[in-house]
């Protein structure tokens, strides 16, 4: 079963994804509940999925963990944005039928946007799209000082860099099958 809800004034939602939602213009605004279903509807073109943003309002400087399930035979990332769209963070390393998490990413008020697509190699056997099966967000929220390592930080090329202290112990994770600290 496939549920949507349409909703006018500020596209705000609990729970299930709303369409369009394939600008930050039109960004579903998530407020109580940071568990969202959605689908990859029909893609834009050969090369350019569906997306599916999200934007959360926030008060106060925050660290944020977020995971992407799989949907079947789609190559699903997840982008994390600023108030006016620059890259916070972004994980598309899992591959086809995979999901992808990121832990502890700093997000500043008065709220950031989070981007759900599927990444495409422009063949006409690809998946265009699979409105019938769903995908699971979340997204959880901590206080700033709460994390320890931050994800990803598979290369030191454009991701969040975690700095060790001799003086601390820090506790890091291997998320996947794939990450790398």
């Amino acid at each position: 079963i496939t549920a949507y809800t349409w909703v006018t004034a500020k596209n705000r939602i609990k729970g299930l994804e709303s369409e369009p939602n394939n600008t930050m213009a039109q960004a579903n605004v998530l407020s109580d509940n940071l568990n969202v279903i959605g689908h990859m509807n029909t893609r834009k073109s050969n090369n350019e999925s569906d997306s599916d943003y999200f934007r959360v309002n926030i008060a106060e400087k925050k660290r944020l963990s977020a995971r992407v399930s799989a949907s079947r035979g789609m190559n699903i990332n997840l982008w994390i944005l600023a108030e006016y769209g620059q890259e916070i963070a972004k994980v598309e390393r899992e591959g086809i039928g995979l999901g992808e998490q990121m832990s502890c990413i700093p997000v500043k008020p008065p709220h950031f946007f989070v981007k759900v697509f599927a990444k495409l190699q422009g063949s006409d056997d690809e998946p265009k799209e699979n409105p019938k099966e769903a995908y699971t967000l979340g997204l959880k929220l901590d206080e700033s000082g709460t994390c320890a390592e931050s994800e990803p930080n598979d290369d030191q090329q454009g991701q969040i860099q975690n700095v060790l202290r001799f003086d601390r112990i820090t506790r890091a994770v291997l998320d996947t099958t794939n990450d790398i600290d």
